[in-house]
């Protein structure tokens, strides 16, 4: 997605998921950016444009669509924090191709290995944005830190 391919946007992105509920001013975003008015404005711009971010009263808040994408960024990002873990589990049932990998088996791999409940949610069930309240590590959105493996 083009408008939060610069880091900048994302993390304009990000710091108006984590002012939810009450949304943040123009004026408020930009305190640790330090961007110009003409590049605040051209990256809300093309937040706005991409159907991300809306402006209400004068304030700024994810929509819905982004609501699904900043959560998808976020499992993402926890898959990346567990990417040495993954390879694991792919390496573990890789040396079975042979014979069958009991499904038992991989199931309590998983259930040590991966201790993010979404991520061990997704390699146990495909159920990957199932979320509860009492999982979460907060109930408000936060700014995650993006991770790439090496």
């Amino acid at each position: 997605m083009k408008a939060l391919s610069d880091i900048r946007s994302l993390v304009l992105f990000e710091t108006i998921a984590a002012s939810y509920p009450q949304g943040l001013r123009s004026n408020d975003l930009n305190q640790n950016l330090q961007l110009t008015s003409k590049q605040l404005y051209s990256r809300i711009s093309s937040l706005v444009d991409a159907g991300l971010v809306k402006k209400r009263s004068g304030r700024y808040f994810l929509t819905s669509y982004g609501r699904v994408i900043h959560a998808s960024l976020n499992i993402m990002n926890k898959a990346s924090l567990n990417y040495h873990k993954l390879v694991a589990i792919d390496a573990i049932e890789a040396s079975n191709v042979n014979s069958s990998f009991p499904e038992e088996e991989r199931k309590n791999i998983v259930q040590i290995l991966i201790q993010n409940k979404q991520v061990r949610d997704f390699l146990l069930n495909g159920d990957i944005l199932r979320t509860n309240a009492a999982d979460n590590e907060s109930q408000r959105p936060s700014i995650p830190v993006i991770t790439i493996p090496q």
